[in-house]
C-alpha cells in the first residue's frame, strides 16, 4: 500500500502514444532519445516506455516564455539534402 495522499503511476505509454501527444514521429522520438534531449524514459529489457507525469514535465519545460534558461524550445528536424 502507498501511503495516503500518494499515488503510484502504472500506466506506461508507448512511443506511438507519445509520438501522437507530441505531434511528432517515433522516428524522432528515437532522435532525441539518442541525443540525450527527449522525455524521460523507462526501459524494461528492449522496451521503451514513458509515465504521463515525464512527459507532462517535458513539455512544461519546452514551453515559450518558460523562466528555465534549459527550456528553449526543441527545433524541428532539418529536411536532408538529397
Amino acid at each position: 500500500m502507498t501511503p495516503a495522499g500518494e499515488q503510484r503511476e502504472l500506466r506506461l505509454l508507448t512511443e506511438d502514444m507519445v509520438a501522437e501527444q507530441l505531434s511528432c514521429s517515433t522516428a524522432l522520438l528515437r532522435k532525441w532519445r539518442r541525443l540525450g534531449i527527449g522525455p524521460k524514459l523507462v526501459r524494461i529489457s528492449r522496451l521503451v516506455r514513458y509515465q504521463q507525469s515525464d512527459l507532462d514535465d517535458f513539455i512544461q519545460t519546452k514551453k515559450a516564455g518558460a523562466a528555465k534558461k534549459e527550456a528553449a524550445p526543441i527545433e524541428p528536424e532539418k529536411e536532408r539534402a538529397a
